[in-house]
């Protein structure tokens, strides 16, 4: 039963040395000045749209280090892997007023050949309030 269990840790370790080597490589890509972090705000408004490219507006603005055009507002591409969840957390943010921290990565072409972007959002975390 104990070598079970230490093959089991063994197992469960290189796995996460595995997940934590490509989320940090991903991580770093953002520690170079190539995307946008907002943090500590509020959602004002989500705009959704029929061609899946879903605006979220805040308290402020993304700034324009992406180089995009427009810095009123970022996108949510549908086209991308988590973008129910990303839509569901900005959704839960905005209804409850919390605070929330953005990371944008590059820009979206919202308008087709208009070339009219905005910043596209890789990541939003819900701040929570700490409770004493």
């Amino acid at each position: 039963m104990k070598i079970i269990k230490t093959l089991l840790a063994v197992a469960l370790l290189s796995i996460a040395g595995t997940a934590y080597s490509r989320d940090k490589a991903y991580y770093d890509a953002f520690s170079v000045g190539i995307s946008s972090v907002v943090a500590n705000t509020y959602i004002t408004s989500i705009e959704t749209r029929e061609g899946g490219q879903h605006a979220i507006y805040i308290s402020g603005s993304y700034g324009t280090s992406e180089g995009c055009t427009l810095s009123d507002r970022a996108i949510i591409d549908s086209a991308s892997a988590a973008a129910k969840e990303v839509y569901a957390a900005a959704l839960s943010a905005s209804l409850n007023g919390t605070k929330v921290r953005i990371v944008t990565f590059g820009c979206a072409d919202i308008l087709g050949s208009l070339g009219i972007t905005a910043p596209k959002i890789m990541n939003l975390q819900i701040i929570t309030p700490v409770v004493p």
